[in-house]
């Protein structure tokens, strides 16, 4: 969560020359990104997509995690939303998390994260994404 891995750019290549497209989970979490959410960016311009974390928009994962959620909804970065599996609790608030996230983006942006995106990767399909928009740095603490 804290430091960076360094050879994240030859795994992408790697995964993606085995016809695979990788999937990050939960960028808001990972300090490297709340220092600079463009790092979002770039890796989806070389085919990378983001599933953020339900729970991040409650602040369950502190004010800087909710914050850089934002940041990279606003600039379209997140492609999906899932939870955290290791903590059967934040099942239970899914939907006042849906209505926090509807505050943000619309609800057919938010059907598109939660449904047709993942039934694209189970049907193994493709998925169509909106360019993402350079994020404006701000000091996020």
């Amino acid at each position: 969560m804290n430091s960076k891995v360094n050879y994240l750019e030859q795994l992408i290549f790697e995964m993606q020359a085995n016809g695979l497209v990788p999937i990050i989970a939960h960028p808001e979490r990972y300090q490297y990104v709340q220092d600079n959410p463009n790092f979002v960016v770039n890796l989806i311009a070389k085919g990378v997509l983001f599933q953020a974390n339900f729970a991040s928009i409650d602040g369950y994962y502190g004010k800087r995690a909710k914050k850089v959620l934002i940041q990279l909804l606003k600039a379209n970065c997140i492609h999906f939303f899932a939870v955290d599996a290791h903590n059967f609790q934040k099942y239970d608030i899914i939907q006042e998390n849906k209505k926090e996230l509807e505050k943000i983006i619309s609800k057919e942006k938010l059907e598109v994260l939660t449904r047709t995106n993942p039934r694209h990767i189970l049907e193994n399909t493709k998925i169509e994404i909106e360019l993402p928009k350079p994020i404006k740095k701000r000091f996020v603490k």
